[in-house]
């Protein structure tokens, strides 16, 4: 927990547009403008907050802003974007996408632009359909609407479940589902500490793998408030992912990248061939998708389904993912020459992913035989070898060389 606190210590809370705007955390019974019932019956799940609709832009579905949480609105730019200004100085400079990152014009989208910049992020009524019956399904015995709250902290586990977050999460439910896929919820429920007591004794450290948390916690933001992004991080770094990923040490990733060695060895020896061919080592290109979880080497739209599939799963996703991203590459690569036109085209794998389905269908193709207990194996070998070489007295064999990265309450540190 400690370096999920150091991200949310000292800072001042700024809107999107850099003014100041104080907004408050709702509670999960008080969300109640959007209504969505099968038939005029059975499940209703409120996605969004109120806003006073006289002072307050709402964004359109698929315009600009319009997949962030309502709190990151920059009702400044939105002010301009719903009532243009006369004075053509006055008009904004930039035009911006879902995500609210600003867009050159020649981006797109177009004809010729590509599948993810021509593709509107609008979410699919079916689809968010499915899920509220669903929900509905695994609820049956609650009676009346069903809301958040009555939705449990940990969804149990089926390959119903699985199935369905493979094709996505619904945007509008994405939140509320990460919390509870990855056991941010469950955690924050059980914990002695509230966020404020934590955000009061939290330090303003900085460690060397900050900036690359911090962009795990900036693309969490976007779409969560900041109390539940905090117990997102707190899952991550203590549960998803394996020990010490994140120590000034990097052991843990470290072992994964050399786990990530291996298993493309069994899984792609062509890509594998190529390698050795060229004494490319794959570290020193995939450590940062590692590190970031692919937050700022994929597109956004990509990233939310990777993440989707991250909470769900855990860790073993990265790794298939990664190789499904190699696999993508492979007839390139081994079309190419010299080593640095292979390690910049290694480089280039993750922003030229466009197709996410196809993406995750070849992950699981290459890769859908991989499991948690085949990746903790080669772990705990590859992280005994690292600790010897630091002077470790260890079992290759023993899985205490994986210890749970649960850090001390912070009641025991005062």
């Amino acid at each position: 927990m400690d370096i999920a606190k150091a991200m949310f210590g000292d800072h001042s809370s700024q809107g999107y547009s850099s003014k100041a705007r104080t907004v408050e955390t709702l509670s999960e019974d008080e969300e109640e403008n959007i209504i969505a019932s099968a038939s005029g019956e059975g499940v209703s799940i409120s996605v969004t907050p109120s806003f006073n609709s006289q002072s307050d832009f709402t964004p359109t579905p698929g315009g600009p802003f319009s997949a962030l949480t309502p709190s990151m609105w920059p009702q400044d730019i939105m002010a301009k974007i719903n009532h243009p200004p006369e004075d053509p100085n006055g008009q904004l400079d930039y035009r911006y996408d879902e995500f609210g990152f600003k867009v050159e014009e020649e981006d797109g989208p177009e004809e010729n632009s590509s599948k993810l910049l021509s593709t509107p992020f609008v979410e699919d009524p079916q689809h968010r359909l499915k899920w509220t019956a669903y929900l509905e399904f695994t609820h049956n015995n609650e009676v009346g609407d069903l809301t958040w709250d009555k939705v449990e902290a940990r969804l149990p586990r089926s390959e119903k479940l699985r199935g369905m977050v493979k094709q996505g999460i619904p945007h509008s439910l994405r939140g509320q589902m990460w919390l509870r896929l990855s056991g941010a919820l469950d955690k924050k429920q059980k914990s002695d500490l509230s966020y404020k007591d934590v955000v009061k004794a939290s330090s303003s450290d900085h460690l060397m793998t900050s900036k690359q948390i911090e962009k795990i916690g900036a693309s969490l933001l976007l779409f969560m408030e900041e109390e539940d992004t905090f117990w997102m991080m707190c899952a991550i770094i203590e549960d998803l992912l394996p020990a010490s990923y994140y120590s000034s040490t990097l052991i843990g990733i470290q072992a994964d990248q050399r786990v990530l060695r291996q298993l493309v060895i069994s899984y792609l020896p062509d890509i594998d061939l190529v390698l050795k061919e060229h004494d490319i080592e794959l570290s020193l290109i995939s450590l940062h998708w590692f590190l970031t979880l692919f937050a700022s080497v994929v597109h956004m739209k990509v990233l939310l389904r990777l993440w989707d599939l991250f909470y769900y799963e855990g860790s073993v996703v990265i790794f298939q993912i990664t190789m499904g991203m190699l696999k993508l590459k492979e007839q390139e690569l081994q079309t190419l020459d010299n080593s640095a036109q292979i390690f910049n085209a290694l480089s280039d794998v993750p922003g030229d992913v466009e197709d996410v389905d196809d993406l995750i269908e070849v992950a699981f193709k290459v890769s859908g035989s991989l499991s948690d207990v085949h990746v903790d194996t080669h772990r705990r070998k590859h992280l005994a070898y690292l600790m010897a070489d630091q002077g470790a007295l260890v079992n290759p064999e023993s899985s205490r060389n994986l210890p749970k990265q649960v850090m001390t309450a912070l009641c025991s540190q005062h």
